[in-house]
């Protein structure tokens, strides 16, 4: 599963990464700035992953990506990420406020078609008017990454695809990993999380190299 490891893998340095949340903290824009872009490509994935193909033909993945930043920005001294998996599971934890929000509003606007068509128009062109591309916005990913994550979407049952997102995505430590799946041990988290990784690639055989 070689091509499946490296395509979940690639997490930037986190001791960098405290430092420039400790800098923006401080009220250093360009220390937020690079904090951002470092995992912008990461809470990406997370966010496609987890707003599913039904809301993303509504909205402009960028659109929530986007927002996203806007509200992490505004929740900066809200927590204290001790790595990686803490600073992945703040703006994750926003970005599913946000998913939330987006869905409950065009739940609410299904009763005006002429709106619906109208934002429909919109999203077949791309992300919404008036959105902010993010860097990695304009370049491709590559092909691995993208199997690897429309596989994981459609991942059943969906315990299985949080697992995975909790551990290869969050790059959460396996306590991190029991709590989050509700489990009783970290060798019960280790288990789902080792079927679910089966099922990934059985999914996506033939699809990748070795």
């Amino acid at each position: 599963m070689d091509t499946l490891d490296s395509s979940l893998g690639g997490l930037p340095e986190a001791g960098r990464s405290l430092q420039l949340l400790a800098e923006a903290r401080g009220g250093d824009a360009t220390a937020m700035g690079e904090l951002l872009q470092r995992y912008e490509a990461r809470v990406r994935r997370i966010v496609s992953i987890r707003t599913g193909a039904s809301l993303r033909r509504l909205v402009g993945l960028d659109d929530v990506v986007q927002e996203v930043f806007l509200r992490a920005l505004r929740s900066l001294h809200e927590f204290e990420p001790r790595d990686d998996a803490g600073i992945i599971d703040w703006m994750a934890s926003v970005a599913q406020h946000v998913i939330v929000d987006e869905a409950r509003r065009w739940r609410a606007q299904k009763r005006d078609p002429e709106r619906v068509r109208s934002m429909d128009a919109s999203s077949e062109m791309g992300p919404l008017a008036g959105s902010v591309r993010t860097p990695s916005s304009l370049a491709h990913r590559s092909e691995a990454v993208r199997l690897v994550d429309e596989a994981l979407e459609s991942l059943e049952p969906p315990e299985y695809r949080e697992a995975i997102l909790l551990r290869d995505y969050h790059d959460g430590d396996w306590e991190f990993v029991r709590a989050r799946l509700g489990k009783d041990t970290v060798k019960a988290a280790q288990q789902m999380h080792r079927r679910a990784r089966l099922r990934l690639a059985s999914k996506l055989q033939g699809k990748l190299g070795s």
